[in-house]
């Protein structure tokens, strides 16, 4: 993307240096390009990469009075930046994705199955309990932005975060759910039964365990999951079951 986005903007920038004089002139044609960038970085990284280049180019013109002695070597040092990235980040660590992401996913996966199982335990200090869901959501957000990045990696990093990605944002709906059960319970709700705790939190653990275990693939966990469809977890079993259903799809 890098590549096509820088070839795509010198073949602009090329093009406007050879029609537009140095002098006032640049000013509006800068004005122009320069708003394409806002509105071209939310299409995608080549396109954001093919807005920015003309206006570095003709900044650079403005500077040196290079001219078109500016664009090979801009297009030479994209090209040489994308094959060091290539070869030195990617080509040299094929499997950098499981260790990178996968494992921290399974530790937050992990880290939620503790919450879950400690969140309805009276002697459980509130400000403990408070710490432990913010570790949890800055754990889910680092690994988000770690997804973020994946996704624009070549093939198979960029498919396998893909097929996980659901799989994030269901973990972040169980500790939201988690959470408003907590709350529910603070203010007077019955307390869920230890059992319905524990088989949810078995089931988080199952699901680390898995994620762990695979070289990127989805996984399966166990099938039953019961309760008390009217008790304050079944929002949470609902989403544990969804959960489960993107780990399991074919």
């Amino acid at each position: 993307m890098r590549a096509l986005g820088t070839a795509a903007g010198l073949v602009t920038a090329a093009a406007v240096l050879a029609e537009v004089p140095r002098g006032w002139w640049d000013i509006p044609v800068m004005i122009a390009l320069a708003a394409l960038i806002p509105a071209f970085s939310a299409k995608g990284y080549a396109f954001q990469t093919a807005a920015i280049t003309p206006v570095i180019l003709l900044l650079s013109d403005l500077l040196n009075r290079q001219g078109f002695g500016l664009v090979l070597p801009r297009l030479w040092d994209s090209l040489i930046g994308c094959a060091i990235a290539l070869i030195a980040g990617y080509l040299l660590w094929p499997e950098s994705w499981r260790s990178r992401i996968g494992d921290r996913l399974a530790d937050a996966v992990d880290d939620t199955a503790h919450y879950v199982a400690r969140a309805f335990d009276s002697t459980w200090d509130p400000g403990e309990r408070v710490r432990a869901r913010r570790r949890i959501y800055r754990d889910l957000s680092a690994v988000r932005s770690e997804f973020q990045r994946a996704l624009t990696e070549p093939p198979p990093t960029g498919a396998r975060a893909a097929a996980w990605w659901p799989l994030v944002v269901a973990v972040e709906r169980i500790v939201d759910a988690t959470t408003a059960a907590r709350v529910r319970v603070t203010h007077g709700a019955p307390p869920p039964a230890p059992v319905e705790i524990t088989d949810i939190a078995q089931q988080l653990h199952d699901l680390a365990q898995g994620i762990r275990a695979t070289d990127g693939a989805l996984v399966n966990v166990r099938a039953q999951l019961e309760g008390d469809e009217h008790g304050v977890l079944a929002p949470l079993r609902q989403e544990v079951r969804a959960a489960r259903a993107v780990t399991t799809q074919p």
